[in-house]
């Protein structure tokens, strides 16, 4: 049941961010446009400009639900978060790096703002190697991977805002990166993140039981067979990419 409730209210939600807007749609218009059967403009509205923005929130909406679940799993925690561990800060220090050193002095940009996630994944996956390096390799100890973590988020915190500054006119643009924005939303960037969430959720449901056996701590987990070292490096690989 809750699974229908979970659906239905997004359904409900989609269809209210249809007809909310500058221009205002009714149901029957927001549908009309949905399918591209209505006139021009509100297929323009509807299919252009506000799906593309939808679709793309529900898509990263899910990521941040999925990274939130795998780390609370990883550490234990139910209040852990890849902004605690430094992951999130780390993605922005790799955009940031990106802005600082493909500008050219004119301020135009020497490779595309697409190439932008490329760095930070980099980036995140790095925080995330050093955290298996300094917590997970050989000995496991959860304390010393959210402490290193912390840590790792302040220093990334400091360089963010040294980048910033030294980013001068494309200020703006770091900032967009950091806080987020579905302004600019295109298909392929829902498509993108599609896929990389259903490759998580194939990760996901393949490791369930794992997850399960994890919770009981190394020892335990071992001696029920599963892969506790391979099941941490698989995780933190797959929160830098989200």
């Amino acid at each position: 049941m809750k699974l229908i409730y979970s659906a239905l209210s997004l359904f409900l939600v989609t269809l209210m961010a249809l007809c909310l807007g500058d221009s205002w749609l009714n149901p029957v218009q927001a549908v009309t446009g949905l399918f591209g059967t209505s006139d021009a403009y509100t297929n323009l509205v509807v299919q252009t400009i506000r799906l593309p923005r939808i679709l793309l929130t529900i898509a990263a909406g899910a990521a941040f639900g999925m990274t939130g679940c795998l780390l609370q799993t990883l550490t234990r925690n139910p209040l852990a978060s890849p902004d605690v561990i430094g992951l999130s800060q780390m993605a922005n220090v790799g955009a940031l790096m990106f802005l600082v050193l493909f500008t050219s002095t004119g301020g135009a940009l020497l490779f595309p703002i697409h190439y932008q996630p490329a760095p930070a994944i980099c980036c995140a996956l790095l925080a995330g190697f050093v955290l298996y390096l300094f917590s997970f390799y050989k000995r496991v100890s959860i304390h010393r991977f959210i402490l290193i973590g912390i840590g790792i988020n302040a220093l990334a915190q400091s360089m963010v805002t040294l980048l910033i500054l030294l980013t001068n006119k494309r200020a703006a643009q770091a900032h967009v990166f950091i806080t987020g924005s579905v302004q600019n939303a295109e298909y392929y960037q829902v498509l993108v993140l599609g896929v990389i969430l259903v490759v998580l959720t194939g990760f996901i449901l393949y490791y369930h039981r794992y997850y399960d056996i994890y919770k009981l701590g190394r020892a335990t987990s071992i001696g029920l067979g599963a892969k506790y070292q391979k099941i941490a490096v698989l995780t933190l690989v797959s929160l830098g990419h989200k």
